[in-house]
């Protein structure tokens, strides 16, 4: 990979950028809007003008930038063949605009030499924060299920994915003094507020996460221990926390209920995995109505509805305004189209953090964290739909991908040399 050359950030963007990394994400689960505020501070003041570097990009680079713009080019001309209100479209476009916006935060990142410390330290106070608001919200106000400012399910899943980040620093960042304690301290933290929050997805990446760090980065011998990594930390979950038992004896009575019954058609309500299961026939029933471009990405809950008056859905998913499933969801609003961006995507970056970890960028293992986080949380619910999410793993990605390519670059992979704040 290629470094980037060219003149320094100006004196304030080379002091400001460092520190929206490391603030946006502490408050990202627990200070609602935090990081939509921070990610306006980043991508519109000081990654715009974009800085100069794109032809010094490795195509790996190009690549993922241009599978970001590629799905909000998709999300557009969706938008505009399908038709929608004015007000939604503009209401959805401070989300949709992320991905365009990805190109110039990145090539601001790159030239943040530690951008990825940065980050990786405000993931140490967020895995205390989350602990600390998890506990305060089962144990204090009595909530069945810690959820932060917004819901279980994202609280859960991104705690898991710090966690892992966590892990991964405080096993290889050698040399940082305190903050390597505060990494292990807030992966502590961070796991065990995916307990407190209850959610099968964050469960799911807790399990997974952990087992895919042992294999990138434990010696070949070492990597047969995955499954037992992943069976141990099973075993821990199941039985150190009853809600985790509840949910999965939950999730087994719904798959059996639905498996008993041949179609469902009543109003009444369903079990969570029944509902993801009636959702998903949903979306591949509307996308086979809509197969190129799909419904529209603001016209999800009409079109359901309609299969509802049509009888080709039950009356229990009306209310619901995605598919549970990121795959499904922009396959039924976005068609082939969207779903292949999506895929583009995922995929490449992943390609990208594999062709790095090879060539020994440190900085590959947590990006492949990053996506395949994403990748297991897009099975039952749709992250990339969300402002708070979206950036998550927009800013995540693009800091990884830019410390892999410049440790490439350099042919060591090692760290940059520490800051001195914060």
């Amino acid at each position: 990979m290629h470094a980037v050359a060219g003149p320094p950030l100006a004196p304030w963007r080379a002091w400001l950028a460092p520190w929206v990394l490391f603030l946006l994400p502490v408050g990202t689960m627990t200070v609602p809007e935090w990081n939509s505020a921070l990610y306006v501070v980043l991508a519109l003041v000081l990654a715009l003008p974009p800085q100069p570097g794109w032809r010094e990009l490795s195509r790996w680079e190009r690549g993922v930038l241009l599978a970001a713009a590629a799905y909000f080019a998709v999300t557009f001309l969706s938008w505009a063949a399908n038709g929608t209100d004015p007000r939604l479209f503009f209401k959805r476009l401070e989300v949709d605009l992320r991905y365009l916006l990805t190109i110039p935060v990145y090539l601001l990142v790159r030239r943040v030499p530690d951008a990825e410390r940065w980050l990786l330290r405000g993931c140490a106070l967020a895995g205390l924060g989350l602990v600390a608001e998890g506990l305060y919200q089962v144990e204090v106000l009595g909530y069945g299920q810690a959820k932060g400012v917004y819901h279980h399910i994202p609280f859960g899943t991104f705690s898991a994915l710090v966690a892992a980040l966590l892990l991964d620093a405080a096993v290889t960042r050698r040399g940082e003094g305190v903050w390597r304690l505060l990494y292990a301290l807030g992966c502590a933290g961070a796991a065990a507020a995916v307990l407190l929050a209850g959610s099968r997805a964050g469960y799911l990446n807790l399990l997974a996460l952990p087992a895919l760090w042992v294999v990138l980065r434990l010696p070949r011998r070492a990597k047969l221990a995955a499954p037992l990594v992943a069976a141990a930390l099973a075993a821990g979950v199941w039985s150190g926390s009853d809600m985790a038992r509840r949910k999965v004896a939950a999730g087994v009575a719904d798959i059996q209920r639905y498996l008993a019954r041949e179609e469902v058609r009543d109003a009444r309500a369903l079990g969570s995995l029944e509902t993801r299961l009636e959702l998903w026939r949903a979306a591949l029933a509307l996308w086979r109505e809509h197969p190129l471009l799909g419904v529209g990405p603001a016209r999800w809950k009409p079109q359901v509805q309609g299969l509802i008056a049509r009888r080709r859905a039950p009356p229990a998913i009306g209310h619901y305004n995605q598919a549970h499933n990121n795959y499904l969801h922009v396959l039924a609003t976005r068609g082939l189209l969207g779903l292949a961006a999506l895929l583009a995507m995922l995929g490449i970056p992943a390609a990208a953090f594999l062709r790095a970890h090879a060539a020994g960028a440190a900085a590959a293992v947590p990006g492949l964290l990053v996506v395949a986080a994403f990748a297991l949380h897009g099975l039952s619910e749709t992250p990339l739909k969300t402002g708070k999410e979206a950036t998550v793993f927009l800013v995540f990605t693009a800091v990884f991908l830019a410390a892999a390519s410049r440790a490439g670059a350099g042919g060591a992979g090692a760290a940059a040399p520490a800051p001195a704040t914060p």
